[in-house]
């Protein structure tokens, strides 16, 4: 009688922890990440800023990849983004 294939389950899927993104912005980039929040009187939401990251210009190793992965989000849409002036090119395991 075969086996059946053992399931992976999500946490035990390799994910980086680190990536190297590539800037072709002369000068560089400062990258902020934002999360929405309620005002707990009824008003409006507001964006908190969650994490700010300076890119250099070029290659840019060993940076967070969940920090990168959700600025790429909330982003994805700027010109940077849409030319490719911000993009991940390696991915690595540290």
């Amino acid at each position: 009688m075969a086996r059946k294939p053992k399931k992976t389950t999500a946490a035990e899927i390799a994910v980086p922890k680190t990536v190297t993104v590539h800037c072709g912005v002369e000068g560089g980039l400062m990258l902020r990440s934002f999360t929405m929040h309620d005002d707990g009187d009824g008003g409006e939401p507001r964006a908190i800023a969650t994490g700010v990251l300076t890119l250099a210009y070029g290659s840019n190793p060993d940076l967070d990849a969940a920090f990168i992965a959700a600025w790429l989000n909330q982003n994805a849409d700027s010109d940077v983004v849409k030319n490719g002036l911000v993009s991940v090119l390696s991915e690595g395991n540290s």
